[in-house]
């Protein structure tokens, strides 16, 4: 028992500031998002996932800062994940990254896709946050899964140069 607990500790001191501030409140989201997902039907989900782009294919740049923040998320997601009593798939994981993406302002984008299964439904959906090249929840799943909605956080700037 004493070396587990000697492990977690050295464990836990290995993680970033950022990480430990924000595990509990991640943990407490991830719950309140599958509470939400389980009670409301997707229609009234919807306005929780930012700005509607259709089946648009694009990833949102971002400048360095904001990617190693998407890193710090992404580990943070990940790790309260691990720790729930409840299931944190991907559909929780990706509002949660979302919400705090939004909160530090950080371009990001919300995709919702779908694949082929050998299950007798034929269908497996997948839900994924990308920050530029980082997958923040769900991977990097545009080889596996077609894209059937995206949603940014913020409104792109579409400039014309001529």
């Amino acid at each position: 028992m004493s070396r587990l607990l000697a492990r977690k500790f050295r464990s836990m001191r290995d993680q970033s500031a950022f990480t430990l501030f924000w595990l509990f409140p991640t943990w407490l989201l991830l719950g309140l998002y599958r509470a939400l997902i389980l009670t409301l039907p997707l229609k009234r989900m919807a306005p929780f996932y930012g700005e509607d782009l259709g089946v648009e294919n694009w990833v949102p740049l971002a400048n360095p800062a904001q990617i190693r923040r998407a890193r710090d998320i992404r580990s943070t997601i990940s790790i309260a994940a691990k720790y729930c009593p409840w299931t944190a798939n991907c559909y929780p994981k990706a509002l949660a990254a979302r919400t705090l993406l939004r909160l530090y302002r950080v371009p990001h984008a919300i995709y919702f896709g779908l694949a082929r299964s050998d299950e007798p439904k034929g269908m497996d959906a997948h839900a994924w946050v990308m920050v530029g090249p980082v997958p923040v929840s769900g991977g990097a799943s545009f080889g596996r899964y077609r894209v059937v909605r995206m949603f940014v956080g913020r409104a792109p700037t579409r400039e014309i140069h001529q």
